[in-house]
């Protein structure tokens, strides 16, 4: 349901969250118009509501047929009255009164009932993203990333719902697609966590799997959830994960760079003092800067770790 307002006035300027106006157990939001001029009242400003629910959907067989006469400018309202629980899913009965301008009434109310399934739901929403599965700041490997829904998610729901993007030149809005989305899912804490993982145009193909496998190349990226009517009864609220550069303020630090085990966007001399201890030390290994998955830190990572050094910093 929303409130409608005038068509101008810049609505949308100011947008904000207005609690649970209407009592029905779901968020509403709060949208400024400072320039509307409401009852001649020059640019005074007004505000609408616009009410936040799940999704409503009902099958079902029944009329609503009344034949009620109208003049032209009359209108016909209908007074619909049923209780409906959040989720049920058992038949409701829907009763409806046309109430037509000028005090005409329907009095016929026998064919003014419909027998429905009703089922509500609460939109499934993203409440966190992980990269590599852990919380460590290093990105010299993105090998995965886990994204945490609120509710359990079926497979089929997701699919085509992920993609990830390198952000060649943000200015220009230039981005390159990642090649291939993979996703796997866990519901074992109650909730969906999907995992993704990445083939083909912006990675980079290493010999092992899981943190030994294929990563994103070097870059700055961002993942986009999509928003999409999931089923008959569920929807998915979009979201973004990353899509910043370096000098932006609010970050995700949703890049890869490797050699950099510390996360700050350098392969400098901190990172230097992490990687001289672990080269041809079994006991120190770190999968993230084993440069080609093979399970060993030896000359071949340290040719790709030196080109790195003092050279690649993130855009």
């Amino acid at each position: 349901m929303r409130e409608h307002g005038l068509g101008t006035g810049t609505a949308g300027g100011h947008v904000g969250p207005a609690g649970d106006v209407n009592g029905d157990g779901f968020a509403d939001v709060i949208v400024g118009a400072p320039l509307a001029s409401p009852s001649g009242n020059a640019f005074s400003g007004q505000s609408y509501v616009v009410y936040g629910r799940g999704t409503l959907t009902t099958t079902g067989a029944g009329d609503i047929n009344e034949f009620v006469g109208i003049a032209p400018t009359d209108t016909v309202t209908y007074t619909v009255s049923a209780v409906i629980a959040a989720a049920a899913t058992v038949s409701t009965t829907v009763d409806a009164e046309a109430i037509v301008a000028g005090g005409l009434t329907d009095t016929v109310t026998a064919n003014n009932t419909a027998s429905a399934v009703t089922t509500i739901e609460s939109p499934i929403i993203v409440t966190a993203f992980q990269i590599n599965g852990n919380a460590d700041l290093s990105r010299s490997q993105i090998t995965s990333v886990d994204v945490t829904f609120d509710s359990i998610v079926a497979p089929a729901d997701l699919t085509g719902a992920f993609s990830v993007v390198r952000i060649v030149d943000a200015q220009n809005a230039t981005e390159i697609p990642v090649g291939t989305v993979n996703f796997a899912l866990d519901d074992s804490t109650g909730v969906t966590v999907a995992t993704l993982t990445f083939d083909g145009a912006s990675t980079v193909s290493r010999g092992g799997t899981g943190e030994l496998g294929t990563s994103l190349a070097d870059g700055n990226y961002r993942l986009s959830v999509a928003g999409a009517q999931m089923l008959v009864s569920e929807v998915l609220v979009p979201a973004e994960f990353g899509g910043e550069i370096a000098a932006d303020a609010d970050n995700d630090d949703f890049f890869r760079l490797y050699g950099d085990a510390d996360g700050n966007g350098f392969v400098n001399g901190s990172d230097l003092n992490v990687f001289g201890p672990i080269i041809f030390s079994p006991p120190n290994y770190r999968a993230d800067l084993d440069a080609d998955g093979d399970g060993f830190i030896n000359g071949a990572d340290l040719n790709v770790f030196g080109l790195s050094l003092f050279q690649n910093t993130r855009a």
